[in-house]
């Protein structure tokens, strides 16, 4: 196995593995849990507020607390969080950095409107001491399954 094929089955794993804890943690509303997760899983853990901008589907900015606040505030209520397909994986920077698309099925409810959505992510991944970490993600705004997958 090449360096480049290890690298992207490490972060397949770590992929799969963010995504399963993702929803265990979205749906424990435990704000000791969500910065476990971040420690675990991105490179955001311990930045100052003004460091981190979170960009919403809708185009809104927000920071890291405020992201962290709707998170945990009790208007989100997670169904389930699930991984269809890591669609790609391209590694770049000497095997230090890498871009992958994902797709998610999450099915929440905001504000007492029901989504059952099918959304694509691009990660923006670094490999440091501690493994992969997520740099950067962006959620595209979802779709309902029927229409994702042309039934």
């Amino acid at each position: 196995m090449g360096a480049n094929e290890a690298a992207e089955a490490e972060i397949n794993a770590m992929i799969t593995a963010m995504v399963i804890e993702q929803e265990s943690t979205m749906k424990a509303k435990d704000r000791a849990k969500l910065e476990e997760f971040s420690k675990k899983y991105t490179v955001f853990y311990g930045m100052k507020d003004d460091e981190v901008t979170m960009i919403r589907p809708s185009g809104n900015p927000m920071t890291k607390k405020m992201g962290d606040d709707m998170l945990l505030m009790p208007d989100i209520t997670v169904e389930f969080c699930k991984l269809v397909s890591i669609d790609s994986v391209r590694i770049f920077a000497g095997g230090l950095a890498a871009v992958a698309t994902v797709t998610m099925h999450e099915k929440f409810t905001f504000k007492g409107t029901p989504n059952d959505d099918i959304a694509k992510h691009s990660v923006v991944l670094e490999k440091s001491g501690e493994g992969w970490k997520m740099v950067h993600s962006h959620r595209a705004t979802g779709q309902p399954p029927a229409e994702s997958t042309g039934k």
